[in-house]
């Protein structure tokens, strides 16, 4: 089985049969590193599921923020395209070359009524976007120091350390790439995180 698919099953707890049947239906796509899959200001009535590959969600509003990281067996859309049709607040945007599959909410929504399969698969991919969420905010809230906060986040998402630029990272977590270059590098020298880490 696909790494992608195992990242996808485990994430939103489906069985490997079901998500096998949802991307056999699926489209993919290929977009090339800093491409836009998701236009903030557009509308994007479109869900996603990145087969290879890193992106990420920004916003562009007075300065660049990286809003989260989507990894490989993620799912992602335009909740605001989705539900209502409505133009997106987030854009998304690919850090690597990626291939992701795609399908149109329409279709989707239309099959889900067919397949009853694709319906609990959404029910599973919302109910985890909303626990992430949460995990989210209780760092942001019970981790004041940079930090602790730095190192909670790579407990939650071990590969942001891996092959995402640090701009991204620090970016996520609202300081400069100069303050995070120097925090990883005083963990390092305490052997809090390996003198390999990137």
């Amino acid at each position: 089985m696909e790494n992608f698919i195992c990242s996808f099953c485990k994430k939103y707890n489906i069985k490997e049969e079901d998500a096998k049947f949802l991307f056999n239906i699926m489209k993919v796509k290929k977009f090339h590193k800093k491409d836009m899959i998701i236009k903030e200001g557009e509308v994007c009535n479109q869900v996603f599921v990145v087969k290879e590959g890193l992106t990420r969600g920004v916003r562009f509003e007075n300065q660049e923020s990286t809003i989260c990281i989507i990894v490989p067996g993620q799912a992602f859309y335009s909740a605001e395209g989705f539900s209502r049709k409505e133009k997106a607040t987030i854009s998304v945007q690919a850090i690597t070359d990626c291939s992701i599959f795609y399908m149109d909410c329409d279709e989707y929504n239309e099959l889900s009524e067919k397949y009853p399969v694709l319906y609990n698969i959404n029910l599973n991919v919302l109910e985890e976007c909303i626990v992430e969420l949460t995990n989210l905010q209780v760092i942001f809230m019970d981790f004041p120091n940079t930090a602790d906060r730095y190192l909670e986040l790579m407990k939650l998402y071990p590969e942001l350390d891996k092959q995402i630029p640090l701009k991204y990272v620090a970016s996520f977590l609202g300081i400069a790439t100069q303050s995070l270059s120097r925090i990883r590098k005083e963990l390092k020298a305490k052997k809090i995180i390996p003198s390999t880490a990137q």
